[in-house]
C-alpha cells in the first residue's frame, strides 16, 4: 500500500532514551515518511537531544498540555493519511517495522494496528518497573503468531487511519496523560471499525522513568483510578475494576471501626455493592461484589451459631473479610502471572503486597476522579 505516513512521537522530560526511541524512527526504510516530534515543555534537556537528530520536525509545546493535546498537536503538523503514535519509552527493533505496520490498512475497515510489545528479562529490570509489570503487565506478546482482533489500542506503538481518527474527534484532551486510548478505542469499534493486532510487528518496551520506582507506581495507581471515573461516565466501562477495590477499601476500614458501627457501615456497602462489579477474566462472566459478601456473611452466621458466640461481633466481619479475599485473590492471580513469566520466587511476597495495596490505591483515585466529576457538573 503507497500511504504518506508519519510517526508522531510525544516526549516530556526524556532525555535518558529519547535519543534511541527517535533515531530508531529516522532508521525506518519506508519511503515518503515523515517524523514529528513534540516536547510537552520538558525541563530535563529532551529539547537538546532533540536538537541533535537529522531529518525530524521539532514542536516545542510552551506548557505542559498533556499527553492528549500533544499528540492532537502532533497530527495536526502533518497530512499523513497513516499517522503512527510512538511513545517515548517504545524502541523500534528493526528498520521494518513501520513498513509492516502500514500493509494492514489494505482493508477499509480497519482502524488502527497495534504492534506487538516485548521487553527484556524481568531480572534485569528495576524493582520498581517489576512491580508495576506485576499490576499492569507491558508485554504484548501473544504466542499464537497470527492476525488477532483487539478491544482496545495499547497506547505505546500505534498506527491510525488519518480519516477515522479525524471523524471521531481525535483523542480527548479531558483525559490528559491517561485513558485517551482506550476512550477512543471504544469509540473507534462503535464506529465500525475493527483494531488489529500485528502478528510481525514488535516494539521493544523500555519502562519509562515515572514506572522504575515504586513511588511512580503508586502515582499512576491514583491517575489510572481518576482516569477510569471518566471513563465509566462515558462509556460505562471500568477495566481496571476501580469501583470494586474502592468498595473494598471501605470494607477493609470498616474493620478499624466500633462493632455495632463497623456492622451499620458495611451493611450501607453490602447493599449498595450489588450495584459494582467485580469481572472472572477467564470465563468472560460478571458476578456482583454483593454476591461475595453475602458468602461470607452466611458462613460468619453459621460460624457464630455453631460455636454460639455472639453474632453481631462476627457477622460485622463478613464485609471486610470478603473484601480482603478479593482483593488479595487479585493480587495472588497477578504474582503467580509475574513468576509464570520468570520472576523470583523470592519476590512473591512483595509482588503481593504491592499488588493488594496497589488497587486499593486505585480505589481512592477513582473517589477522587468522581469526585472531581460531580464537584465540575454543579459549577
Amino acid at each position: 500500500m503507497s500511504a504518506t505516513v508519519a510517526i508522531v512521537i510525544c516526549a516530556y522530560n526524556d532525555a535518558e532514551y529519547i535519543g534511541r526511541v527517535v533515531c530508531g524512527a529516522v532508521q525506518q526504510d519506508l519511503p515518503g515518511r515523515e517524523i514529528i516530534v513534540v516536547d510537552d515543555c520538558s525541563t530535563d534537556g529532551t529539547g537538546q537531544v532533540l536538537e541533535d537528530i537529522p531529518d525530524i520536525k521539532v514542536i516545542r509545546n510552551e506548557k505542559n498540555m498533556g499527553l492528549a493535546a500533544t499528540l492532537t498537536r502532533g497530527v495536526a503538523a502533518t497530512d499523513a493519511s497513516i499517522v503512527i503514535s510512538l511513545h517515548s519509552d517504545c524502541l523500534l527493533r528493526d528498520s521494518g517495522w513501520l513498513a509492516r505496520m502500514v500493509q494492514l490498512f489494505d482493508e477499509p475497515n480497519v482502524g488502527a494496528v497495534v504492534s506487538r510489545r516485548v521487553y527484556s528479562d524481568r531480572s534485569s529490570l528495576p524493582i520498581g518497573a517489576r512491580l508495576f509489570d506485576t499490576v499492569c503487565p507491558q508485554q504484548l506478546n501473544p504466542k499464537n503468531r497470527r492476525l488477532h482482533e483487539i478491544d482496545f489500542f495499547r497506547g505505546k506503538a500505534d498506527a491510525y487511519r488519518r480519516e477515522v481518527i479525524d471523524k471521531l474527534g481525535g483523542w480527548d484532551r479531558a483525559f490528559f496523560t491517561a485513558g485517551e486510548d482506550t476512550d477512543l478505542s471504544i469509540k473507534m469499534r462503535a464506529a465500525g471499525y475493527r483494531i488489529l493486532l500485528h502478528p510481525d510487528a514488535a516494539i521493544e518496551y523500555i519502562f519509562s522513568s515515572r514506572q522504575k520506582t515504586i513511588a511512580g507506581g503508586f502515582q499512576k495507581a491514583i491517575l489510572y483510578g481518576k482516569t477510569a471515573a471518566l471513563l465509566y461516565r462515558r462509556h460505562q466501562y471500568d477495566g481496571l475494576q476501580t469501583r470494586s477495590y474502592l468498595w473494598c477499601l471501605f470494607g477493609i476500614i470498616g474493620f478499624l471501626l466500633p462493632t455495632v458501627v463497623s456492622l451499620l457501615f458495611s451493611a450501607v456497602l453490602f447493599v449498595t455493592s450489588f450495584n459494582r462489579c467485580f469481572v472472572f477474566h477467564r470465563l468472560r462472566r460478571q458476578m456482583p461484589l454483593g454476591i461475595l459478601y453475602a458468602g461470607f456473611l452466611l458462613l460468619f452466621g453459621f460460624s457464630a451459631i455453631a460455636s454460639h458466640t455472639p453474632p453481631l461481633p462476627v457477622i460485622a466481619l463478613a464485609v471486610p473479610a470478603g473484601s480482603a479475599f478479593f482483593t488479595g485473590f487479585i493480587s495472588m492471580k497477578n504474582s503467580l502471572r509475574a513468576l509464570r513469566d520468570g520472576e523470583s520466587l523470592l519476590l512473591m511476597p512483595l509482588l503481593f503486597c504491592y499488588s493488594f495495596f496497589w488497587h486499593l490505591v486505585t480505589g481512592v483515585g477513582y473517589l477522587e476522579g468522581y469526585l472531581r466529576l460531580i464537584w465540575g457538573g454543579r459549577r
